[in-house]
């Protein structure tokens, strides 16, 4: 009886260590989806913060171009009434 208990506690031990490496398969496995998912997620915030700098240099880049201003020639008369002469299509306003 003493070989038979020898015998079980072997074919216990054998089990207990396929079953620690199919672990350590499984942690090993999981490790290095981790490693991948960190490199999507940095390589996911980097695009996202390239994105927000170009809005950022896009929406400054609004405002720079060249102003031109409108020139108005006023004329009165003798009554006093003043007409502006408007730079486009040469409207009169009379004031």
């Amino acid at each position: 009886m003493r070989l038979d208990d020898d015998i079980y506690y072997l074919k216990q031990e054998l089990a207990d260590v396929k079953e620690e490496s199919m672990a350590m398969l499984c942690v090993k496995e999981l490790k290095k989806t981790i490693r991948i998912l960190c490199i999507i997620i940095f390589a996911l915030i980097a695009l996202l913060a390239a994105t927000g700098m170009y809005l950022i240099y896009i929406l400054n880049d609004i405002g720079t171009e060249e102003i031109t201003t409108e020139s108005y020639e006023i004329e009165q008369d003798a009554e006093g009434s003043n007409n502006f002469i408007n730079g486009n299509n040469n409207e009169v306003n009379n004031g």
